[in-house]
């Protein structure tokens, strides 16, 4: 399935996954509005991948943002073929050193955030007949890891998102697919503890490689769920 001429929206554009998603999607044909709060980065992204590539400062933990920040890109654009929610951050602390604003942000920003981005656009879904979801979870959301309980939290909780969304969605041909990596060489994982994540790292371009896989399906063909994990070499 050709993708030239797909108009996609990407949250957490800016860095990592969805930078790197922004790039591969613009090199098959398709046109990109990237979402996200950093615009340098999103600038610097711009001038090298020109008008196929389009972004917009939001924050998708505001409803309020996202549903105008997406009402104006469907407007401009004229329809919408995907949304692929990427956007998420972890902070790890034991959970009785970790703040309620703390939670609060994790969950948020990367759950609620997914919620609202994928209520905004499901109306213009329907309407067109088909399109698809795609929500970037993590292996952290299908087993438990220490001092990460808001974005175990976050994370469990978009996967069980994901798949209520796939079972209700799809009669109205619209696919939606969890993309659950383990640990990925980004700046995400320069953060997180070194006995928390695999020695053995994934690559951004490894997950948007996945997420290109799902897109290019069969209309009649739903990917509900891909795990990815590194592997490694053992001597």
């Amino acid at each position: 399935m050709s993708l030239t001429g797909k108009v996609f929206i990407i949250t957490g554009a800016s860095s990592g996954i969805g930078e790197e998603l922004s790039r591969k999607l613009v090199a098959s044909g398709s046109q990109v509005y990237g979402i996200s709060r950093r615009e340098p980065e999103l600038k610097k992204i711009q001038s090298e991948l020109g008008s196929a590539f389009q972004y917009v400062l939001a924050d998708v933990s505001s409803w309020d943002q996202v549903s105008k920040t997406i009402q104006n890109i469907i407007s401009q654009a004229g329809k919408l073929d995907g949304l692929i929610n990427n956007a998420g951050f972890g902070l790890f602390k034991a959970i009785d050193e970790l703040s309620v604003e703390e939670w609060d942000s994790q969950i948020h920003t990367n759950l609620s955030g997914a919620f609202y981005c994928s209520k905004a656009v499901i109306p213009e879904l329907k309407k067109q007949g088909g399109g698809s979801i795609i929500n970037i979870a993590s292996i952290a959301g299908l087993q438990a890891i220490p001092n990460a309980s808001a974005y175990n939290a976050s994370k469990f909780g978009m996967i069980g998102m994901s798949e209520s969304m796939m079972l209700e969605l799809r009669p109205f041909g619209i696919r939606v697919t969890a993309i659950c990596p383990g640990s990925v060489d980004t700046p995400f994982f320069q953060d997180i503890p070194s006995n928390l994540v695999s020695a053995y790292k994934l690559t951004a371009s490894d997950i948007a490689e996945s997420v290109i896989y799902v897109l290019n399906q069969p209309d009649h063909l739903v990917v509900d769920k891909i795990v990815l994990r590194p592997a490694g070499k053992r001597i």
